[in-house]
């Protein structure tokens, strides 16, 4: 009266550290909690079309299918949820004990959370994943005034996820005075004002950088004419400056545009 053995089901963790023990003798029951708990289910790797990808970078702005293997899935299908960062996947399906799919939504960052879920309490598994960085190409101008702000486009490749990411643009280490997506190829943007030639350009999104060297610069400085400042009476005399002594010292000022 002091000793039962017993088969257990098939079953999947919970979120307490064990399972209740129920006991029923001619309808009379009795509990014994956190005394036996099931497998916690352990991922060991992702694949996408054949090529794991644990912490490599995935395509940005597509979904995509991946495949999940380890074990303890559970015997049978049960609720599940795999998710990037805090997004959650499009579709996750049970297929085994030992192998899950899912279909991973767009988006950008690096180094995100995943995770899977079951039942739908009991996290399984953290891992990392990095969507592409966006790749400037060019720029609608090679060449914008130093003192003003003129509008420009950046071309490229995931420069977004098919919506607005909020991206960045510098022009060498000045953040453009503004930036506008346009689409996962185009963002406009009115440029710093600056000085030197050919700027790098850097795109920003998710905190994720690309840059394209070479590609903008600022007019260089044009000389007009030198000219010699005299105060006669109170007031500035400009005079054109062609010939100066040979000894001392002389004030010249030279005329021009861009010179900041």
């Amino acid at each position: 009266d002091s000793f039962m053995v017993v088969k257990a089901a098939r079953g999947h963790p919970s979120e307490n550290s064990g399972e209740v023990l129920v006991v029923s003798v001619q309808g009379r029951i009795g509990t014994l909690a956190n005394v036996f708990s099931f497998d916690k289910a352990v991922i060991n790797s992702f694949s996408s079309t054949g090529t794991s990808f644990g912490n490599t970078r995935t395509s940005r702005g597509a979904p995509i299918s991946v495949t999940i293997t380890g074990q303890n899935f559970a015997t049978y299908e049960v609720t599940s949820h795999f998710r990037t960062g805090a997004t959650v996947a499009e579709a996750t399906e049970w297929v085994s004990q030992t192998q899950m799919s899912a279909r991973l939504p767009a988006g950008e960052g690096a180094a995100l959370t995943l995770a899977l879920t079951m039942a739908p309490r009991v996290l399984s598994y953290l891992a990392r994943l990095s969507y592409d960085k966006p790749v400037p190409l060019g720029t609608s101008r090679r060449n914008v005034p130093g003192g003003k702000h003129v509008s420009t486009v950046i071309s490229g490749g995931t420069l977004a996820s098919g919506f607005d990411s909020s991206p960045r643009v510098r022009f060498g280490g000045t953040a453009a005075a503004t930036s506008r997506w346009v689409s996962d190829s185009w963002v406009t943007c009115m440029t710093s004002a600056g000085v030197t030639d050919q700027r790098t350009v850097v795109a920003t999104v998710a905190m994720q950088a690309g840059t394209i060297t070479d590609v903008l610069s600022y007019d260089a400085p044009a000389i007009q004419y030198p000219y010699l400042p005299l105060l006669v009476g109170g007031q500035l005399i400009v005079i054109g400056a062609t010939n100066t002594p040979t000894t001392g010292k002389v004030t010249i000022g030279i005329s021009g545009t861009n010179f900041a």
